[in-house]
This record gives C-alpha cells, structure tokens and sequence, in this order.
C-alpha cells in the first residue's frame, strides 16, 4: 500500500543523487563542507547554534510512511479523492492533456453517482488528517528537542559557572580548568551534532509534508476549474 501511495504523489528521480551542501550540489561521494551539517568547534564557553535554514530537507520514506498510515487509517468508503488520484494517474500514460484526463477520470466518479463537491470534500478530508499528523509531529519534535538539547545546554552553563570558580583560584588549579573546558567543548558541540539532526528531521518532514499537500491542493485546484460548473452569468 506504501508504494501505491508514493507512486500517487511522488515522482521518482531515476537520475544520480546528488547531495546538498551549504546551497550548492555536489556528486554523491565527494566531500564537500556543509553549513548545516558541519560540526561547529567551540572555541569557548559560550553554546554555538546552527543555522537551521541551510539544512535542506528532503522527501523521506519514513515521514511519507507515517502520512500514508494516516490517509489509509482514515480512507473513507467508497470512490472518493484517493480513488480518483488512481484513475488520474492510471490515465497520466495516455495521450491526453491534464483537463480531459481530469475529465476522464471524473468521467468514471459520475457513474457511480461521485459528484465533484463530493470529492472536492473528500480532497479537505484528507488534507485536514495531514494537517493532524504535522501537529502530532511538531509536538514530537519540541519534546525531542527539550530532552536532547536543553538538557546539555542547562549542562554547559552548570560546567561554565565552574570554570569561572576554578579560575579564580591559584595557578595549581590551572589543569582542572583545562579538563572542565573540553568537557564544555564537547558537550557544545554534542548540542550542534544535536540541533543539526533535529533540524534535518523537521525539514525532511516538511518537504515530505509539502510535497503531498501541495499534490492535493493542486488537484483541488483543477477539479474546481475542470470539473465544477461555471457560475451562472447575470441576465442583462
């Protein structure tokens, strides 16, 4: 059922991957420095963040999984939007332009009584359990970051209150300081390894998410412009 979903709202990219880094695309295989998914060095005691606007998301089979469930969890009976996305595609290796297959496919809902409200309606059902799932989701994401990354920041302020103490002692003390620094140092940049796969997450959910309702929404589109009567012109 997941690959039947995927093949109704996910084109396939048969060509070589190719990997985003820092806004630029590289083959897949080189190394090339990404801002988003480098790891930031500490140089002091003060926590590094990362810009999460250069991590590129992507669609993933896991978050397009967790979708599907949702839609096949939730699929109403009888020809509704999911069967008429079937008939749609069925048709997308015929010779016709995008109206008369939208009009084929409609063509096939008439006669089993399907008006075009009824999937137009069918379509906002299911937009509407996508839209439960990214709330689902968002909670998810801000437990995960609160566990993971507030945790170690909360860390790193308790380790730089003791670095201030110990460097107010004499200079025997010096090796403790250098010890408790590096253990700042790496827990800042754990938070960055942390914040950078936290962000990834959320922006492959988002393309994933993206990629299905924007599909709907712009089926919706064409069912209201192929399919629904035009609105009645006033007599002069």
């Amino acid at each position: 059922m997941f690959k039947k979903l995927k093949g109704l709202f996910v084109v396939e990219d048969n060509t070589p991957k190719k990997i985003i880094s820092d806004g630029k695309t590289t083959k897949e295989g080189t190394s090339t420095p990404s801002k988003g998914n480098s790891i930031v060095k500490a140089t002091s005691t003060t926590p590094k963040t990362v810009a999460s606007s250069d991590t590129k998301g992507e669609v993933n089979d896991k978050f397009l999984r967790i979708l599907f469930d949702a839609l096949e969890k939730n699929n109403l009976e009888g020809f509704d939007y999911l069967e008429f996305k079937k008939s749609l595609q069925s048709l997308s290796a015929m010779p016709m332009d995008e109206a008369t297959r939208f009009k084929s496919a409609f063509a096939m809902a008439s006669s089993m009584d399907i008006s075009a409200k009824q999937l137009l309606d069918s379509a906002d059902f299911y937009v509407n359990i996508l839209a439960q799932e990214e709330q689902k989701f968002e909670n998810a994401l801000a437990q995960q970051k609160s566990t993971k990354v507030h945790s170690q920041e909360e860390q790193v302020k308790q380790l730089e209150m003791a670095v201030k103490a110990k460097a107010e002692q004499i200079k025997q003390l010096t090796q403790e300081i250098d010890t408790l620094q590096q253990q700042i140092t790496a827990t800042n940049t754990e938070i960055a390894e942390q914040t950078a796969k936290v962000m990834k997450t959320k922006n492959d959910f988002t393309v994933s998410y993206d990629t299905v309702t924007e599909q709907i929404k712009h089926d919706v589109a064409n069912m209201k412009k192929y399919l629904m009567p035009p609105p009645p012109t006033e007599a002069k």
